[in-house]
């Protein structure tokens, strides 16, 4: 039987100039007709710097804040267990130790309402945006599940090698394999190809790692 992979339709510097020096006359004899000439004076006037006019430096750029990311979610050895290819509520089944308001607390510190995470299988970035204030651990969780619930284009699929396809063939068939009924199993096959899919079956989520940008962060994943 000839396998197939679903897809979804829902697509001046200055320089002074130098004065001359003023020369002064021997005084002349008084004489009706003349004006005396102004005696020597003990100082001399300032000729031409030996200094250029410099402009001021300009004023350095603002460093960017660097973030501390929360032990749940700092790679590679995050304090908590998540499969992305589920809904984060699924962390109460693999997480029974972690306090309830443990998800509830600031991704980072300080506080951001910012985040993108990439991820070496992925040819997109997925973006966290707060539900509340500002990024909490449990909206980093669902940002990630949300944009790996996205569907692809199948051009994005056909870019890929052949060995890349049968890997992600192979992904989306257990993910919808999976399901305990088989009307969940034949919505999920019916919904197509997934961003979760092309994780090549790497969905345990291993923790973020920084990047040169303080608010974008690599996603590292296991099997």
């Amino acid at each position: 039987m000839t396998r197939k992979v679903r897809f979804s339709d829902r697509p001046m510097v200055h320089h002074l100039p130098a004065v001359p020096p003023l020369s002064h006359s021997p005084p002349s004899p008084a004489s009706s007709g003349s004006l005396p000439t102004p005696p020597n004076l003990p100082y001399t006037l300032p000729g031409s710097t030996p200094y250029p006019f410099v402009l001021p430096p300009k004023p350095a750029k603002p460093l960017r804040r660097r973030f501390q990311l929360h032990v749940a979610l700092a790679g590679p050895q995050p304090s908590i267990r998540y499969d992305c290819s589920y809904p984060p509520p699924h962390l109460s089944i693999l997480n029974r130790h972690v306090p309830p308001h443990y998800v509830s607390e600031p991704a980072t510190y300080p506080p951001t309402t910012s985040m993108t995470i990439s991820s070496p299988y992925l040819p997109w970035t997925l973006r966290v945006t707060p539900r509340h204030g500002v990024i909490s651990v449990s909206d980093v969780l669902h940002g990630i599940y949300v944009g790996l619930r996205t569907a692809i284009y199948p051009q994005d699929f056909n870019r890929m090698s052949r060995g890349n396809q049968k890997r992600v063939r192979k992904a989306y068939e257990n993910r919808y394999r999976r399901m305990r009924s088989s009307g969940d199993a034949a919505l999920e096959k019916a919904q197509g190809v997934k961003r979760v899919d092309f994780l090549m079956g790497h969905t345990v989520f291993m923790g973020l790692v920084p990047t040169s940008d303080p608010i974008h962060w690599v996603m590292i994943t296991s099997k």
